[in-house]
């Protein structure tokens, strides 16, 4: 069996067993969701973000593997709403 010497030919899932931090692109394919959910994820504190490379964003690999072990991938919360700062009175009222 040929020993893999470049990262690069590790497929995603070796990568999480080997390295500190996987990439997005890594993480979406292991949890099987969209850009859109990781970044959730992330939000929610679900994932962990690990520190960038360059412009890509790094998620721990502890992180993605607690999610995959168990926490189940629930459907999306609805975001909270930023509260109106001006409130329905300000509109109803004319200004002088």
């Amino acid at each position: 069996m040929e020993q893999v010497n470049s990262v690069s030919k590790l497929t995603a899932l070796d990568r999480l067993e080997r390295l500190p931090s996987v990439s997005s692109q890594d993480a979406m394919e292991l949890l099987q969701c969209g850009r859109f959910r990781l970044f959730e994820l992330l939000r929610q504190g679900r994932l962990r973000r690990a520190a960038r490379v360059g412009r890509r964003t790094m998620v721990t690999s502890a992180s993605v593997k607690a999610v995959m072990q168990g926490k189940r991938l629930v459907g999306r919360q609805p975001k909270p709403r930023r509260p109106d700062l001006a409130g329905d009175e300000a509109r109803a009222a004319p200004h002088p």
